[in-house]
């Protein structure tokens, strides 16, 4: 009686035996897959975080950059006015401020990689905005290469072409900006009016614009 008992123990914590083993195989592969989850999760969120960082670094330089540019810009065109002006009074340039070009460094190495974190209107400014820096490099590549400064007329035909270039190169910083350019005079008067600039050729343009009514 005491081995068949026995037996019957035995048998019984072999059926307990054969039931926990398929728990006890299935648990280590859960935690190793749970902990790969884990892993690839918080791996995923830093990276993204990482990214996320990179972008918004990327677009910050660009924007520091597109705001240096409208300075440059403003300073060309008041620079380039002046001398207009001295080519028409027939003055040979004692001296310039004229940069000899502006660069985007920023813009053309970052602004592919996130081009779509801009919106389409932006994205088509900004690639509007360096082919018409070109162009006004191109102008003033011309200007200092020039050697007879007494060449009244050609300097002032470069100095207008250089003040058209940057009016076009300031509208498109302005539009990148999303500011609406509500445009109630010439460009070239209205810019000089907000960057309170004084020119014999500026006031000569604006006399010509007002129309009769006005002078009444």
């Amino acid at each position: 009686m005491e081995f068949e008992t026995f037996a019957q123990c035995l048998n019984y914590l072999s059926l307990v035996q054969a039931k926990k083993q398929p728990l006890e195989l299935i648990t280590p592969v859960v935690s190793s897959l749970a902990g790969v989850l884990v892993g690839a999760s918080l791996t995923m969120l830093r990276e993204g975080k990482k990214e996320s960082k990179a972008i918004k670094n990327k677009k910050m330089c660009i924007t520091e950059e597109l705001e240096r540019t409208k300075l440059y810009l403003e300073h060309i065109f008041e620079e380039a006015i002046k001398t207009h002006d001295s080519s028409v009074a027939r003055h040979i340039i004692p001296g310039h401020q004229l940069q000899s070009e502006i660069s985007l460094p920023f813009l053309s190495e970052h602004f592919t990689s996130i081009a779509h974190k801009y919106s389409q209107n932006q994205r088509t400014h900004i690639t509007r905005l360096s082919e018409t820096i070109k162009d006004l490099n191109n102008q003033l590549e011309e200007f200092h290469s020039l050697r007879e400064l007494s060449n009244f007329q050609k300097i002032a035909l470069i100095s207008l072409n250089i003040i058209s270039a940057t009016i076009h190169c300031h509208q498109i910083v302005e539009l990148i900006d999303n500011i609406e350019i509500k445009q109630k005079k010439l460009a070239l008067v209205e810019l000089s009016d907000k960057l309170k600039i004084t020119s014999p050729y500026i006031e000569t343009l604006r006399t010509s614009l007002v129309t009769p009514k006005e002078t009444q």
